[in-house]
């Protein structure tokens, strides 16, 4: 009786690790997308703000361009 209480505690608690290990990854998972948006969200705000700064520049003829516009 003792041995199969001892089991069933044992049990339980790699459950419990396993779940609680599962939230954190999800969590951190979360966590980790939404500072990627967000910095690249202000990334392309602070881009867009600068293109309103920066004189647009004339476009440089790469031998791309020359291929194919001939």
């Amino acid at each position: 009786m003792i041995i199969k209480l001892v089991v069933v505690v044992v049990v339980a608690a790699a459950v419990v690790v396993v779940v609680v290990v599962v939230v954190v990854v999800v969590v951190v998972v979360v966590v980790v997308v939404v500072v990627v948006v967000v910095v690249e969200v202000v990334a392309l705000e602070l881009l867009r703000s600068l293109k309103s700064f920066i004189p647009a520049q004339p476009h440089a003829v790469t031998p791309f361009d020359e291929v194919t516009e001939s």
